[in-house]
């Protein structure tokens, strides 16, 4: 079972912090998840709402701020901190341009390894050629056209997953300890989780 901090180690610091993917990094998970979205200078900041009031109480749009004046990390800091860490960059939608985007992301990704790009709108992922990509989902009758998948652990059984044999499967954001290893037997590959703290003491009994 592979352990996904969800937004970093969220449930120690605000998410999507440098401190959060730092923290994240210290409990030695698989991957890391961030979201993107993009700045008025168009570049990747890594917040995961389209404004800033839900996280830091202020009502600007990301998307009307310049990257400097954005109490958000960008995304090439975080890719200067990731190591040797699986980067999960979920491209968000927002009032910016997606495509637009997902070519920002790509440009400052590249060169790095280790990335994965995700998105609930699938379009989006069609036609990248430089990194994997992974299509997100909620729902059991929009299962996303791609071999790598992330789903919401709520509509994720084992019928649902016999009808996946061939895909990887991954699923956010699991919390509960018992909860992730059913789901590890029922042979989802990896678990997304707000802490990873209990998961990692439990990783091996799952695998």
């Amino acid at each position: 079972m592979k352990i996904i901090a969800h937004r970093g180690a969220s449930i120690e610091h605000p998410e999507n912090s440098i401190d959060s993917i730092i923290q994240a990094l210290s409990h030695e998970v698989d991957a890391v998840e961030i979201d993107v979205h993009l700045s008025k200078d168009e570049i990747p900041v890594v917040i995961h709402d389209d404004s800033l009031e839900r996280t830091h109480g202020d009502k600007r749009y990301v998307h009307d701020c310049f990257a400097k004046d954005l109490p958000v990390p960008t995304l090439m800091q975080v890719l200067e901190l990731k190591r040797d860490c699986l980067l999960m960059i979920e491209i968000k939608e927002g009032r910016h341009d997606g495509r637009k985007l997902v070519e920002k992301v790509v440009e400052i990704a590249r060169g790095h390894s280790k990335i994965v790009l995700a998105s609930f709108c699938h379009d989006l992922l069609k036609g990248i050629e430089d990194f994997e990509v992974m299509g997100l989902s909620c729902e059991k009758n929009h299962i996303p056209p791609f071999e790598w998948i992330c789903l919401d652990h709520n509509i994720i059984d084992i019928e649902l997953m016999q009808g996946l044999q061939g895909k990887r499967v991954w699923t956010f954001t699991v919390d509960c300890p018992d909860k992730a290893i059913a789901l590890s037997q029922m042979g989802v590959e990896g678990i997304i989780t707000n802490d990873p703290r209990p998961h990692k003491v439990r990783r091996n009994s799952a695998s």
